[in-house]
């Protein structure tokens, strides 16, 4: 009777919940960055926290975007964040969220030539950076789009004129501003606004997109999805 037991007890326990996964995120403040050593930002207390109702075991590596990107197509149990949903992009994953809402703003120069729309600028030269899912929307748009290895060098390349404007998230552009103290440039069009969301492997067993999505769910109706965003946003 003790051997059944145990056999029926086992046969009950959800095979998705044995294996830990590991999220990879890239800097991205204040969605993601480091913080004295420690991974944080919006977007990581949001899947810490859905990660820990679910019953479901994370380790969050920080690496390059386009590395962290890959990883989540090509390792087990691995997903990645902070990702925007976007058609190229919808069959390649299995997705959990949204975490965050996130609007794609153009800054330029404060003395540059008011733009009304985004294709106002389609002549223009925007700086991006590689892999990233506004930079990816004007390049299929037919923008000309100067790409960098992270959102971080733009600023810099827009005061030194050496792009016309810069695509980026309404919340990352305003953060890198701040910290790197960049003066005479602005918000001068607010062009679109995507969804963020965890992107996982299609390995990633559909019973743990279930729980954390449901996990997810329980956070925005009890407000602590909004708490952590009133954290950061």
């Amino acid at each position: 009777m003790k051997v059944l037991a145990l056999a029926c007890a086992l046969a009950v326990v959800p095979a998705f919940a044995a294996d830990p996964l590991t999220f990879t995120t890239e800097e991205s403040p204040p969605f993601n960055m480091t913080v004295s050593g420690k991974v944080s930002g919006v977007a990581t207390e949001a899947v810490e926290e859905m990660a820990k109702r679910a019953g479901v075991t994370i380790k969050i590596s920080m690496l390059p975007w386009e590395r962290a990107y890959d990883m989540a197509q090509k390792e087990p149990n691995t997903c990645v964040y902070s990702t925007t949903r976007t058609p190229p992009r919808e069959a390649l994953f299995k997705w959990v969220g949204p975490l965050v809402a996130n609007k794609w703003v153009l800054y330029a120069k404060n003395d540059a030539k008011p733009v009304a729309k985004i294709e106002d600028a389609k002549s223009a030269k925007i700086g991006g950076y590689r892999g990233d899912a506004i930079a990816n929307f004007l390049k299929e748009g037919g923008y000309k789009v100067e790409e960098t290895t992270n959102d971080a060098q733009n600023p810099e390349k827009l005061v030194a004129g050496r792009i016309d404007y810069w695509a980026t998230s309404e919340a990352v552009g305003g953060t890198l501003v701040k910290e790197k103290k960049i003066t005479g440039i602005k918000v001068i069009l607010t062009f679109k606004e995507a969804e963020m969301y965890l992107a996982c492997g299609k390995g990633v067993a559909d019973g743990t997109i279930k729980q954390l999505n449901d996990a997810l769910a329980t956070m925005n109706k009890d407000g602590k999805l909004a708490e952590i965003k009133k954290k950061y946003l």
